[in-house]
């Protein structure tokens, strides 16, 4: 509402500021008045005190003090409005007054200076009452607020004449209006209710009513809406007509606890009554489309519900942008009874649509039923108790081969085998003999043709069924499936014995890793039943099974990768012994599965130590005669060699040639020395690991890497000979290893006794392994494993936490009988 239209809906305080700005008006003239009065006066008396003072001046001068007090009489008398004339000398003397009788408390006051001679000078002061003038004021003061009463209530009552006058001719185009209005919605209802003879969906009822009530009723937009389930509770506009821009954009619901459902469609569909709102703008209650409103022009609105029910199951909702005059009692009221006839034909319409799409359901039904019955894979027949044949489907010619008038009225045991006779007619009983029940079975039918073919049938009773009144039989033709699955279980008994019977130990895991099925040579290797594995994890038998390692493993396998690794299976009575994995992934039936082959290394274990042992202790006497036999020879010649050198004159020739024959024989004792350790490095060190683990890291330090040796055992080493060499050699190979390809700037080899394992380790900080962990690796990692198993140790090479690779071996710190050679 503009400004201009707040001022005129209150005619009283605009009449109230009038009068109150006339009132301060006058006030103000008054004002103005008595200014222009006092100055007056105060220049009349200044005048008036000039004139007075030269005359007094004058008589001063000629010394006729005595005629001055005759002189302010004479004057005051000829000036009604002088009160008071003064004349004092400078020592404050009084020469001359005079002051006339009675109180005058309104006065102007002026003074000015006398000199009269050379050395006297006087003050004249000159007083003058007021109330004149008061009085003049007074008197203009009491006519203008005459006027002004007598004006404000001429402005009052001219005021209220033209309100009366308004207020009626306003009633009388309110009465003109709302009988418009109303004879409007009377024909909008007449024009709606043929639309709803004429209707025949809901969807062109709701559209034709909507164009109605826009075209001939005069509303700026009608929609209709339809409350969606309770979960979101929204309002899907299906039918609008007019300035549809408004449903553009805005999400409507009927939700109490939401502002989108605040408006008049909600209000009335969870109410179940009319939401009015005559006054968009005006109205105290707020919702989120009141500015949207505005910007379309909407002046008034209502939202009528759909149905009786409460909350409603749609609405009727018509905005005008006339002023606010729609939607009162009577227009509320007829259209009301629109709502309820769109209500009415909604229901009626939607019922017929339902009673169409139920006989066309039906009418689909049957046609698919024929179909089936036709044009189906499966044969169809329908027999009464006894097995007659009543009705055959087309698919049974293609099945058996026969024509419909070649079946019908025959028994249908009379193509059944022989040897399946008493059986179908076992069925045919037990399934009549109970209503609404089903029997399945399979047996062999003569086709055509002669020969026999085997049919899978479902006999189902519908004796009571007045449509059927016999026993229904689905058939088909089961005689490659049976083949098939023959075939399938001579192939599956072949692999199920292929399985069992293998030698090695076959185990199947699932993707979980379960065992799923093995052999019965892995069931014995374990010593565990078939029934106390099956379902167990590999970690049950695997005494090196690390659950660190295994999504990698799993990761691999399923890539397609075949695994070959060593590790160690536990027996039931806990013993474990040395076994060779090799894994191959494979699918099956959409489920992924992995193939395990373990074959037991003891024997191979057991023959690699003793050729090993064998080696080791044939190069060990080797090194003992080179280095006790051929060294001490070596020596002797040397010494011999020297002692000779020494005898011979100086620069004799045979000096010189003892002196190269010395040469010669330290160069010979070194490289038999170099041989001697390299067929048995503990040779020098007699055996203490401990002492080539520190010869080996001082030989194998230089200027850029840095080898240490860290954790020397305390305790006893009891390994024999040939093992500690075997552990040297381990140390060796990872050392030389990380020299040549790890970049390493420390190398620490460290050898502890944990218990009763005496375990080796050999750290660096490089750049950690390449391949992963259970790879084969080069030549020098497989000579690690192969010395590890042949000793009976446990090798693992990984990374080392904080960077690096680490090798660890760990063997038994227990003797054992030695070959002596």
């Amino acid at each position: 509402m503009s400004p201009r239209q707040r001022l005129a809906a209150r005619p009283w305080i605009i009449l109230a500021l009038v009068v109150l700005v006339l009132g301060a008006l006058l006030a103000l003239l008054l004002i103005w008045i008595h200014r222009a009065e006092a100055t007056i006066a105060h220049q009349r008396a200044t005048q008036q005190l000039t004139l007075v003072a030269r005359i007094v001046t004058t008589q001063l001068q000629q010394g006729e003090y005595q005629d001055v007090d005759a002189m302010f009489a004479s004057i005051a008398g000829a000036d009604a409005s002088l009160d008071d004339l003064e004349l004092t000398a400078a020592n404050g003397f009084s020469i001359a007054s005079y002051r006339r009788a009675g109180v005058h408390p309104a006065v102007v006051s002026v003074a000015t200076p006398i000199v009269y001679s050379y050395q006297h000078s006087a003050m004249l002061r000159l007083t003058e009452d007021l109330a004149p003038v008061h009085d003049r004021e007074k008197s203009m003061a009491l006519q203008l607020g005459g006027l002004y009463v007598a004006g404000s209530l001429l402005l009052a009552l001219a005021l209220r004449i033209a309100l009366q006058r308004n207020a009626e001719a306003a009633r009388l185009r309110g009465a003109l209006q709302q009988l418009r209005a109303t004879n409007r919605t009377l024909r909008v209802l007449s024009e709606c209710n043929q639309a709803l003879v004429r209707a025949r969906s809901a969807t062109e009822l709701m559209d034709s009513m909507c164009q109605i009530l826009v075209e001939k009723g005069g509303f700026s937009l009608v929609w209709i809406g339809m409350a969606e389930a309770p979960g979101e509770k929204r309002v899907r506009p299906v039918a609008a007509r007019g300035m549809t821009g408004y449903l553009e954009g805005i999400d409507i619901t009927w939700a109490e606890d939401q502002p989108s459902g605040s408006g008049p469609a909600g209000r009335a569909i969870r109410s179940g009554q009319p939401s009015v709102s005559r006054d968009v703008q005006a109205e105290p209650t707020s919702h989120p489309w009141k500015a949207r409103a505005e910007q379309f022009g909407f002046r008034c609105s209502i939202a009528l519900p759909l149905g009786p029910q409460v909350p409603a199951y749609g609405l009727l909702s018509l905005y005008s942008s006339e002023p606010p005059l729609h939607f009162d009692e009577d227009e509320t009221r007829l259209l009301v009874e629109l709502a309820g006839d769109l209500d009415y034909g909604l229901q009626a319409l939607r019922a017929e649509e339902r009673r169409r799409e139920v006989e066309q359901q039906v009418e689909r039904q049957g046609k698919r039923f024929q179909a089936l019955v036709e044009k189906s894979a499966d044969g169809v027949a329908v027999a009464d108790a006894a097995g007659q044949l009543r009705f055959v489907g087309n698919s049974t010619v293609r099945l058996l081969g026969y024509d419909v008038a070649e079946l019908t009225g025959r028994s249908a045991l009379e193509f059944v085998h022989p040897e399946h006779v008493a059986e179908v007619t076992r069925w045919l009983s037990a399934c009549a003999a109970v209503a609404e029940s089903s029997v399945e079975g399979t047996a062999r039918v003569r086709h055509k043709s002669g020969e026999w073919r085997w049919l899978n049938a479902t006999f189902t009773n519908l004796l009571r069924d007045p449509a059927v009144g016999g026993i229904v039989v689905n058939f088909r033709d089961v005689t490659q499936r049976r083949d098939l699955q023959q075939r399938l279980l001579i192939e599956h008994q072949r692999s199920h014995v292929f399985l069992r019977k293998a030698s090695d130990s076959l185990h199947i895991l699932d993707a979980e890793g379960r065992l799923v099925d093995a052999s019965d040579s892995f069931f014995a290797a374990l010593g565990w039943a078939r029934a106390e594995l099956l379902g167990r994890d590999p970690s049950f038998w695997d005494a090196e099974h690390s659950d660190a390692a295994r999504p990698e493993l799993i990761r691999r396998v399923r890539s397609g990768e075949t695994l070959r690794f060593d590790t160690r299976h536990r027996r039931k009575d806990g013993s474990v012994f040395d076994v060779e994995v090799v894994t191959n992934h494979f699918e099956l039936a959409g489920a992924a599965y992995t193939h395990c082959s373990a074959r037991d290394l003891t024997e191979v274990r057991k023959l690699e130590r003793e050729v090993i042992g064998a080696a080791t202790r044939e190069q060990r006497r080797l090194a003992y005669e080179l280095h006790d036999a051929l060294g001490q020879e070596l020596t002797a010649a040397r010494l011999l060699a020297d002692t000779f050198a020494a005898r011979a004159a100086s620069g004799n020739e045979a000096a010189a040639g003892f002196r190269e024959v010395s040469a010669i024989l330290a160069r010979s004792l070194v490289t038999a020395r170099g041989i001697v350790t390299g067929l048995s490095p503990l040779a020098a060190d007699h055996g203490d690991l401990a002492a080539g683990l520190a010869r080996l890291a001082a030989a194998s330090s230089t200027s850029s890497v840095q080898v240490r040796l860290t954790d020397l055992t305390a305790g006893a080493v009891a390994i024999p000979v040939e093992d500690r060499g075997h552990l040297f050699r381990i140390a060796q190979e990872a050392v030389q290893n990380a020299l040549k390809h790890a970049d390493a700037r420390h190398i620490d080899i460290g050898l502890a006794l944990d218990g009763t394992r005496l375990q080796l380790t050999v750290a660096d900080d490089g750049c950690g392994i390449r391949e992963p962990a259970g790879a084969a690796g080069g030549h020098g990692m497989y000579s690690m494993r192969y010395r590890c198993n042949a000793i009976g140790g446990r090798l693992y090479v990984g990374a080392r936490p904080g960077g690096g690779t680490l090798v660890s071996c760990s063997v038994p710190n227990q003797a054992r009988e030695e070959m002596r050679p």
